[in-house]
């Protein structure tokens, strides 16, 4: 992604200060060292844009929505079973990428 929306992604990520209101008694602002602010209409969306090649080499069914991601096989058999753990160690490996 390039040009205006990645400056646009960029410009919403960047520079985000948050408090905390009781009722009149406001806290000080302080920076947001997080990524994508909870709650937002973009965060999942950015979240499955980053996410998206996690199941190009799983042989199990994923389902990805907002920020989960299931993985799930029906294990019949030793082999299933075998299958499965290297999907899971797969995505251990992607999220160490």
């Amino acid at each position: 992604m390039d040009g205006d929306s990645n400056r646009w992604i960029q410009e919403f990520l960047s520079n985000r200060k948050q408090r905390v209101v009781v009722e009149n008694a406001a806290s000080k602002e302080i920076d947001v060292s997080s990524r994508v602010p909870q709650g937002s209409v973009l965060g999942p969306c950015l979240f499955l844009f980053y996410i998206n090649d996690i199941a190009e080499k799983l042989s199990p069914t994923v389902c990805l929505f907002a920020d989960d991601t299931m993985i799930y096989m029906a294990v019949k058999n030793d082999n299933e079973a075998v299958i499965l753990q290297k999907d899971l160690d797969l995505l251990c490996d992607w999220e160490t990428k």
